[in-house]
Formats: C-alpha cells, structure tokens, sequence
C-alpha cells in the first residue's frame, strides 16, 4: 500500500464511522481533522497497510499508523504503537477477508520489531470477537490493545 490510496483509505474510514453515525458521509471525513487522518498513509513516519483484492476490485483494506501524540487518533496509546484501522468493503464480509488482512498488518508489525499494536472498536461492533480471537484485549479506557506475547505468535 502506499501514499497514493488516499481514496480507498477515506472509503474505508467512512465505511467505519457509518456504523456509529448511519447518515456520514464523505464530506463528514473530509471535515473532521481526527477522521482525514486515518485517510493518510504516512510511510515516512512507519505507517504501512495492505489492500485485499478480487480481480481489479479492492475489496478490503487494514493499515496501521502511528499518530503523533499532538493529534492522536482513537486507538492512541503512545507514539510508538501503531493503530490498526481495517474495513471490509460491503458485499465481502463475513468471508474471513478482515481477519487475512489483521494478520498481514500484525505479521508486518512483528517484522518491523514493534511490541504493540493498538486499535479503537465499538462494544456494539461483531468484529471484536475477532479482536478477541487474534489477542487483542480491552483496555480501562476501551482501547484494544494487542498484547506483545500474541504479536511476536502472528
């Protein structure tokens, strides 16, 4: 993934808040400086993701960032764990694609020699079992943490 899926990144971010906030849009993104920075891939601070794809058809995508502690982002927890986004495009849920592309993002995380990876999920949201399932626990303050024993077993 690189610098360049600006598009696909606000898709999957609007993708994201719609669940919470069913009327958003994409000017909602677009005006919502805490939202715009998940539509940003910043490789030279370290962020990275990976895209899933049918044919020529992105169907998913999972990135992670590491926002700086001036602005961080919901998942934040210190300026040296990334947060994970992912989103999986309608239509293509429930077919296992989320979970391939977490474990990529965790692979990756386990490579790079970080200790932690952070992400923000609502109660409500199905897709915390699979949080639970690949190690991720919740936090005092709701933030899912990935412990450093389930990231170095990706």
């Amino acid at each position: 993934m690189t610098e360049n899926h600006g598009f696909v990144l606000a898709q999957a971010t609007l993708d994201n808040i719609r669940r919470d906030d069913p009327a958003a849009t994409h000017r909602t993104v677009a005006e919502d400086s805490r939202l715009v920075a998940y539509t940003r891939l910043v490789v030279a601070r370290g962020d990275y993701g990976w895209l899933a794809t049918i044919g020529d058809r992105t169907v998913g995508v999972a990135w992670a960032q590491f926002h700086p502690a001036s602005s961080p982002g919901y998942g934040y927890v210190a300026a040296g764990t990334p947060e994970l986004s992912v989103s999986v495009f309608p239509g293509w849920r429930g077919a296992g694609i989320g979970e391939r592309l977490i474990r990529q993002v965790l692979a990756s995380a386990a490579d790079r020699g970080l200790s932690a990876v952070s992400l923000s999920v609502s109660p409500d949201n199905p897709a915390r079992r699979l949080y639970s399932r690949l190690g991720f626990r919740r936090s005092a303050d709701g933030v899912m943490m990935l412990a450093p024993q389930a990231l170095s077993g990706t």
